[in-house]
Order: C-alpha cells, then sequence, then structure tokens
C-alpha cells in the first residue's frame, strides 16, 4: 500500500535572508548545502514586524534590514512605503553609504531607482493592490524569474529556487492610511458621533489585509517588513490583571492600531526598547570616530535594546543591544563589538574582557585576529578601514549567540574563540584566508569575490566535521 504521506511532502526550509548586525542567529537555523557547508537561513522572513513606543529607533532598524539586504541580494524590488510623511530621502541617501554596494548609488534615481519609493498620499488600498499585481506577475513569471538558493531540497537532494524576492518596508503599519477611513473623516466633522466607528472600521480593513499576506508573501517571493507603535494598556478593572497578547510581551503593553491576527501570522516582531545615550564614565562619546574626536556630553550614540516577542523557527523573549547613531543610523560591527564587550559571562563561563577579547578594558585583541591593538576609542576606525577586524567581528558575536541562545546544540561545538582559533590554525589552515570569506549566502547566479564560510562551518572545521574544497590546508603548526 503506497505511503498517503509522500503525497503530502515537500520540503520544509524556509528561506531567510541574512542581515548581520546580531539579528540572524536569534531568528535562524543551520541547513547543510550541497558540499557539506552550513547556511544559515536566519535574518529577513516573509513578514516581519518590528514594534516600540517612540523615539525606540524601530525605522532606523527596519531602514538597517532593508538596505542590507538591497546590498546583498538581487531582487526584483526594494520599495519603502511612507505612510507617516517621515522618511527622508536624503537620510536614506546617507544611511546607504555604510552598504558597499550601495554606497556609490543613486537610490531614487528617476531611470532606474534602487529603492522605490511612495508616502501617505498614496492610500493604502491602492498600494495594497499595487503589490498584490505585482506578486501575481512574479507568481506567472515561471523559470525566468526563479533563482537558485545554496539550500538542498532533502527530499530531492536538488537545490531549492526561489521566485526573486521584493523587499517592502511599511513604516508604520499603526497609521497605514485605508480610503474608507478617509472618507469618514472628510464627510463627518471631529466629534461626530459616525467616527465612534472609525477604530472599528480599520481594524477590520487591516485585518482582512493582513490574513492575505502569508499567501502574497510565500507564493509570490514577496517579504514585508511592518513598523507598529506600542503604548501602555489601560486596564478598567483594577483587580484583574491585563491578558498578554504574545507571552513575551509586557501585559500593561498593547500595539496600536494593528489588528490582533498582525502577532499571530506574522514570521517574527522584535520589540525596540530601552533607548539609553551611550556615552563614558566621563560624560564624552563612548566609541569617537577616531581617536581624539570625543565631544562632552555627545548624544549621537544610542543603544536600543531589541527583544523577539515572537519568532517562528527562533529564539524568543532573549534581548540583545544595538548601536543606532542619530546620524549614520544603525552600526552593525560596533554592535557586535559592544556585543562582545557586554556578554563577560556565557553559560556560566568568564571571559574577563569580554568573549573573544584578550586583553584588559582598555587595551585588548580580538582573539581570532590577533596582533591589532583596540579599544573604545579607536574601534571605529579600525571597523572602517580593516576589513578583517570586521570579519572577526561577524564570527565571534555569532559564535556568542549560538552559545547563548541554543540549547540543543550539540555540545561538541561549544568552545572558547581561544580553542577555536588554536585547533583550527594547528590544522593547518590559514586564518588570513578565513577572513577574507563572507559569512552570508547568495543566491547562485550572484558573483562574489569572497567565499563563503559560516561561523558553523568554522565549528564544525573544528572537529574536522567540514572541510571546504576551496581552502586546503598548507602546514600544520608544529
Amino acid at each position: 500500500m503506497a505511503n498517503i504521506n509522500a503525497k503530502f511532502s515537500k520540503n520544509q526550509i524556509h528561506v531567510r535572508y541574512n542581515v548581520g548586525c546580531l539579528f540572524d542567529i536569534p531568528t535562524g537555523t543551520y541547513y547543510s548545502g550541497k558540499d557539506g557547508e552550513s547556511i544559515l537561513s536566519g535574518g529577513y522572513p516573509y513578514l516581519l514586524g518590528i514594534c516600540g513606543k517612540g523615539n525606540t529607533y524601530k525605522s532606523t532598524v527596519t531602514h538597517y534590514m532593508n538596505l542590507a539586504v538591497a546590498d546583498r541580494y538581487m531582487s526584483s524590488g526594494n520599495i519603502i512605503y511612507d505612510t507617516e510623511f517621515t522618511v527622508d530621502q536624503p537620510r536614506l541617501t546617507r544611511l546607504a553609504q555604510a552598504f558597499e554596494n550601495l554606497k556609490d548609488k543613486d537610490l531614487f534615481a528617476e531611470e532606474a531607482p534602487v529603492l522605490g519609493f511612495l508616502d501617505g498620499l498614496t492610500s493604502g488600498n491602492e498600494f495594497f493592490e499595487m503589490i498584490k499585481e505585482h506578486g501575481k506577475e512574479m507568481k506567472n513569471g515561471g523559470k525566468k524569474v526563479h533563482l537558485t538558493t545554496p539550500f538542498v531540497d532533502p527530499k530531492s537532494g536538488q537545490s531549492i529556487t526561489k521566485i526573486k524576492p521584493t523587499f517592502v518596508e511599511i513604516d508604520s503599519f499603526s497609521q497605514f492610511p485605508l480610503d474608507t477611513v478617509e472618507e469618514m473623516y472628510s464627510d463627518n466633522e471631529i466629534g461626530d458621533s459616525k467616527l465612534n466607528m472609525e477604530a472599528m472600521q480599520v481594524a477590520r480593513l487591516k485585518s482582512q489585509m493582513i490574513t492575505q499576506l502569508p499567501l502574497l508573501t510565500a507564493g509570490c517571493g514577496i517579504h514585508v517588513t511592518m513598523t507598529a507603535h506600542v503604548g501602555k494598556k489601560h486596564q478598567l478593572d483594577p483587580r484583574k490583571p491585563p491578558a498578554k497578547e504574545l507571552a513575551a510581551m509586557p501585559a500593561d503593553l498593547k500595539l496600536k492600531r494593528v489588528p490582533e491576527n498582525f502577532t499571530t501570522l506574522v514570521n517574527g516582531v522584535f520589540y525596540c526598547s530601552g533607548t539609553t545615550t551611550l556615552q563614558s564614565s566621563k560624560k564624552t562619546t563612548q566609541y569617537p570616530v577616531r581617536p581624539g574626536m570625543e565631544k562632552e556630553n555627545d548624544q549621537d550614540l544610542q543603544i536600543i535594546s531589541v527583544t523577539p516577542w515572537r519568532m517562528k523557527g527562533g529564539a524568543s523573549a532573549v534581548t540583545f543591544k544595538v548601536i543606532c547613531s542619530q546620524e549614520n543610523g544603525l552600526l552593525p560591527h560596533l554592535s557586535q563589538y559592544h556585543h562582545l564587550k557586554e556578554n563577560k559571562i556565557i553559560r556560566g563561563e568568564k571571559h574577563t574582557t569580554g568573549f573573544g577579547l584578550n586583553g584588559n578594558d582598555q587595551t585588548h585583541e580580538l582573539i581570532l585576529c590577533p596582533g591589532i591593538k583596540i579599544g573604545r576609542t579607536n574601534i571605529r576606525k579600525h571597523i572602517d578601514e580593516n576589513p578583517k577586524i570586521r570579519r572577526a567581528l561577524e564570527i565571534t558575536s555569532e559564535m556568542s549567540q549560538i552559545f547563548m541562545y541554543w540549547d540543543k546544540i550539540d555540545p561538541e561545538l561549544r568552545c572558547t574563540p581561544e580553542q577555536l582559533y588554536k585547533d583550527i590554525q594547528e590544522k593547518g589552515y590559514d586564518w588570513d584566508v578565513l577572513l577574507n570569506t563572507r559569512g552570508y549566502w547568495l543566491f547562485k547566479e550572484q558573483k562574489h569575490p569572497q567565499h563563503f564560510l559560516s561561523t558553523m562551518d568554522l565549528l564544525n572545521m573544528r572537529l574536522d566535521r567540514y572541510k571546504p574544497k576551496w581552502c586546503k590546508p598548507t602546514s600544520k603548526k608544529k
């Protein structure tokens, strides 16, 4: 008798796009590629919510994620829908200067813009229909709109192909403008009883749109990030504790002007909170752009706590911190460095200077990139000028997150950065070569000068579980 399960069997790899800056590991899962490499599906999913109270940099985080995928991946579109009239195009151009493939481009060129841009003068209804129409075109585009990922279908052993992605940023969904609601406002004066139904009408229409998004995104290669505002929940009965909307969400908070299915149908929700100015003990710049450029009472650097309130396929209720510059946006490698400095105890194991750092609090080295003295006053200079420092920060911070957040990791993979560096070096590998790599996956149709090498690949190389074909050991250290 035939096994009916086979008729319902499809690959279960939900491809996510790597964006870096501490976002990939908490949201990701590693899968094996055709050559035994470990590929992380983590970062940017089909549907993502980024929420927070006012001035918590949720828009800045959203801009970073969308610029990161625009920088790295072939796409059919990168679209920003500014519902609040707050997205400044010159600012987006400034933020793009941090990305290698975007910094010299005119993002909003008339003939071939890198980013599509619409504001709230285009109604949400019209915008949604435009996205749906684009989705239909991509779904019916056949092989010419498909790209080959490095992920492998476990059933057929073939590379998984995906429709060329479209990345959409909606900032914000709380203020998403709807035709019917605008008509209510135009036809009635403020205070009119007919406007009392506005909130219910908004919730109903937005709920209908959210309900359509999972099929639209997964079926048409569209990936959507939406920001949402968070406010206090007012409880009329003080003796009755308010119910939580999500397990990791404080009971006294609520998402404003978004329907309930916003939290149930999205792949993940990041909560941005705890915004504080990052300064040294002397109230000067904690991490100056260059040594000697500290400023008194400098307000530019802000540290933001990010908590996944909900994350399908990833860790929820863990909190990590990222650094935002009011002038230059999210700073990924500085965030990784600060993360290493802050996490001196991981799973009970002490790291005196910080995970992956050797020295003291003032002057130290990255264990994976020794010989270069770094500290708070010169780290930004080294990040800007030295790609090996950037790569070592990426690998070390991902190692720390794997060990911190993943409970079911093979215990044999756990090691210190010192052990990783020493053991791989003793196998004859050159760390200068290993640091001249990229840690994020790309479509096979894309050309890149660097070989792919993930953090999990390095952990497996230490145990002789993986040997990259492109890199042979030269001579073993004696």
